[in-house]
């Protein structure tokens, strides 16, 4: 499977010790939601960082086949693009990237994992429950995107389910663009027919970050991720679903920076 691999490379040498740093995006997405903020921003911190485009999405092979795609595939990718790199990666995952980075460390080591804004180790339903009593009118578009696709979305709508900022009106659109049709079968997946389930013996260090002004995802879904990687949640002031894209994108990239210095600077 040929997958997309955006990388940045820091200026200066990397200290020994410091692992590269892996992203994995969420449903609807690519590898291109790293590169606007993220990616630069933690190779300028000294970290050699990636992202993985999954397949079917961005630049990576097998778009005709999406639809198909399982979450135990997905989680392929994401070791694929791992074994390229010269080092074992530190899995950073987001909303669905999240369930891949769970998937991966099912049987797999790795140094640390970052779970952004994840579905929780119980998946989808409570996350569904959520926005369909809460937002139904957002609800019913998510329904329709899932359907048809983001053709079925209007910035309007794509900013109520991933934003809590305003988005000036032509990087709205530049976002919508970039947005591409999810699997159907990885959804029936995370709504309980393949969910991870890493070995509580063996998980890595790890970081689980929640916003607090979240359309898609409740708060106790959040606390659920923490509680099975024995941690604490961590909550983004200020961000909402999409937080790596956000105005104010440094409120989570921060606290990231933060966990990595003290363990690996």
């Amino acid at each position: 499977m040929q997958l997309e691999i955006l990388d940045r490379q820091p200026a200066a040498a990397v200290r020994r010790g410091r692992p590269p740093l892996l992203f994995v995006h969420g449903a609807f997405a690519s590898a291109w939601v790293w590169d606007e903020y993220f990616l630069p921003f933690f190779a300028a911190a000294g970290y050699p960082s990636y992202a993985v485009s999954l397949r079917g999405h961005g630049g990576s092979a097998g778009r005709e086949d999406v639809a198909m795609a399982s979450l135990a595939d997905y989680r392929d990718d994401l070791l694929a693009a791992a074994g390229k790199l010269d080092a074992p990666p530190l899995l950073i995952g987001h909303s669905m990237g999240g369930a891949v980075v769970q998937k991966v460390l099912e049987d797999t080591a790795a140094p640390g994992a970052i779970l952004m804004n994840s579905v929780s180790p119980y998946g989808l339903a409570s996350s569904n429950l959520y926005l369909a009593f809460g937002r139904p009118w957002l609800y019913q578009h998510l329904l329709m995107i899932h359907g048809f696709g983001p053709s079925a979305a209007t910035p309007e709508v794509m900013e109520g389910l991933l934003f809590a900022q305003p988005l000036p009106d032509a990087r709205g659109r530049r976002y919508l663009s970039g947005l591409q049709r999810e699997s159907k079968r990885v959804v029936w997946d995370l709504l309980g027919f393949d969910l991870p389930r890493p070995d509580p013996e063996s998980l890595p260090p790890a970081m689980v970050l929640g916003a607090e002004a979240d359309a898609m995802l409740p708060w106790s879904d959040i606390e659920v991720t923490a509680r099975a990687f024995r941690t604490e949640a961590v909550r983004v002031p200020g961000l909402g679903h999409a937080m790596m894209l956000e105005e104010d994108w440094q409120n989570a990239a921060d606290p990231i920076r933060a966990w990595l210095d003290r363990r690996f600077a």
